[in-house]
């Protein structure tokens, strides 16, 4: 029964009245540090991460390098935020209210509603990909301030250390927004067939009215059949 749903209750889900900065650090722990969900998209970041800082921090020009795949990640990540954005704001427009309060009526986990969980979600991916390009954004005029034969240090091995170690931070963290890609895409295209799914069913019960409908009048007339 509709009159059961606590409505109040849908709605106190959606206010956050906590600052953005909280919000971005309670989105980047729940999303991209690892679980039993993410775990594989946590490793290859790191994995990956760790080769790519190893292989610029111990190369000759590791500044014009590192700025050449700073400048890379940097565009990758505005487009993805782009798109994440258009996604969202379509998503919103594309809801119906049927759609809609249908989504508040499925439990997701902890007495979430999906739609909670979906609208969260795509909030939390432009979070990230914000916190994202400002890291790109700062790393790329930082290596663009540099000279291309800066040193850390006077000791070879201890500058290749600390390029590979500073470098390792900000490759592993890109590439791990990068992945989010993926989540992005899957709850997208989640949304959109559930959304069909749910318009079929519409549509099924809409002819098995109009069957019923067309029965009732059948047996109406029967009555007044004579052989």
């Amino acid at each position: 029964m509709d009159n059961d749903f606590d409505y109040k209750a849908a709605m106190s889900e959606f206010i956050d009245d906590s600052a953005v900065w909280k919000q971005i650090v309670q989105h980047m722990k729940t999303e991209l540090l690892p679980d039993k969900k993410n775990w594989c998209g946590f490793v290859f970041s790191v994995v990956l991460g760790l080769i790519l800082a190893i292989v610029v921090g111990t190369v000759e020009n590791t500044v014009s390098l590192a700025q050449q795949i700073c400048g890379i990640f940097f565009d990758a990540q505005i487009s993805i935020f782009g798109c994440n954005f258009a996604v969202y704001s379509i998503l919103l427009a594309f809801l119906s209210d049927s759609y809609i309060k249908k989504l508040l009526k499925v439990d997701y986990d902890q007495g979430s509603s999906y739609l909670k969980r979906s609208i969260r979600y795509y909030e939390a991916a432009l979070l990230i990909y914000f916190v994202g390009i400002m890291y790109s954004l700062l790393v790329k005029v930082v290596l663009t301030c540099m000279p291309e034969n800066f040193l850390l240090t006077t000791n070879m091995i201890v500058n290749e250390t600390l390029a590979t170690i500073l470098l390792c931070f900000y490759f592993c963290f890109s590439i791990r927004v990068l992945f989010e890609l993926k989540s992005i895409i899957g709850n997208t295209l989640l949304l959109f067939r559930s959304s069909i799914v749910y318009k079929i069913q519409s549509f099924s019960e809409e002819d098995s009215k109009k069957v019923q409908s067309v029965e009732k009048v059948q047996l109406m007339l029967g009555f007044f059949y004579y052989p």
